[in-house]
């Protein structure tokens, strides 16, 4: 593999790493909490554990609209 794709790939993998902290530093205490919870003794994955704090989130907030 040449160094200019090891780099690509490395970029790449470093910009979605920094995209996947900045979401979860957008998340409020409580959603941080549960994040942590779900991602270490649950084992999901990051984006799992992303999935479903926002998904519980939205179905908290429609039982609230309704």
């Amino acid at each position: 593999m040449a160094t200019e794709d090891m780099a690509k790939i490395t970029n790449e993998l470093i910009a979605e790493k920094n995209a996947t902290i900045d979401k979860i530093y957008n998340l409020k205490d409580n959603e941080q909490i549960k994040f942590m919870v779900l991602r270490y003794s649950e084992g999901m994955t990051w984006d799992e554990a992303m999935d479903k704090v926002v998904i519980r989130n939205r179905n908290e907030f429609f039982k609230l609209v309704r």
